[in-house]
């Protein structure tokens, strides 16, 4: 006689729409802001225990609930290029599946002069180019007064 014995573990699983990130030719001294979209596929929820950026010029914000079994989450992470040239930045993200980081990567190039604005300004209305189509304020407070910055480029000549 054969027996088989199967045992399996209540876990979250995370999976990344991507690693990477190619971020193309930046502008210098221009925030960039690219996202990473984690999908619980496990059966117990997922926790993203914290983010570390390997310098002070990537800044990252990841959700601090639980993401539920089969639901999604945004980490989203911001380049402030304070040098020319290429860059290769790693985002470390901690999570209660293990306690070793996933690696999130974000490459691309920084020039003093920007002639293709449509990575960094992808939403056009006429002569006028936005960085995003929404806002979103999250959760807001009594009393509070949330605020969030606009990055608009005019590429006419008016």
């Amino acid at each position: 006689m054969v027996f088989t014995v199967s045992i399996s573990k209540a876990q979250p699983i995370a999976i990344f729409n991507r690693t990477q990130a190619d971020l193309g030719t930046i502008l210098w001294k221009s925030p960039t802001t690219t996202s990473f979209t984690v999908t619980n596929r496990g059966n117990q929820p997922l926790l993203i225990q914290h983010v570390e950026t390997d310098c002070g010029c990537t800044a990252a914000e990841w959700p601090t609930e639980p993401i539920a079994a089969g639901e999604s989450a945004t980490i989203t992470a911001t380049y402030d290029a304070a040098m020319l040239g290429r860059f290769h930045k790693s985002i470390s993200v901690y999570t209660n599946i293990d306690d070793l980081p996933i690696y999130l990567d974000i490459t691309g190039s920084v020039s003093n002069q920007l002639t293709d604005y449509s990575k960094i300004y992808p939403y056009q209305i006429g002569n006028i180019c936005l960085a995003k189509n929404s806002i979103d304020f999250g959760d807001i407070h009594k009393g509070g007064i949330p605020t969030k910055v606009i990055n608009i480029i005019n590429i006419g000549d008016t």
